[in-house]
């Protein structure tokens, strides 16, 4: 480890940014560093800034996606593998009940 202040790179979702001068103990060989003061605050902020812009970047697209397509939210999400509507998750859950009171009845039912 050395001491010194150097430029660090913080990444999300396969974009990076550059942190100017953050001051603390360097890790030539790892590229690790421990942060000096409140330099971890910074970097941390700079991470956040990062990935602000991102999800907006990202949730921009594919709303204009979504529209140049003419898709619901909804119907979008059913696509793309979204969390399940309430609807989904109340028919599964009738399904599990169903199947857990069958397979009381007769062990037979239990492989459904």
């Amino acid at each position: 480890m050395v001491r010194g202040k150097k430029n660090a790179i913080v990444e999300y979702r396969g974009h990076r940014a550059t942190v100017r001068a953050i001051d603390g103990w360097h890790c030539p060989a790892r590229g690790e560093v421990e942060f000096a003061g409140k330099e971890g605050t910074r970097y941390a902020e700079a991470l956040d800034k990062l990935r602000l812009k991102i999800d907006a970047e990202e949730s921009a697209e594919l709303a204009r996606i979504r529209k140049k397509l003419n898709l619901s939210q909804r119907r979008t999400a059913a696509i793309a593998g979204g969390a399940p509507t309430f609807k989904v998750v109340k028919s599964l859950h009738a399904v599990s009940l169903l199947k857990n009171m069958m397979s009381r009845l007769d062990p037979a039912f239990s492989v459904l």
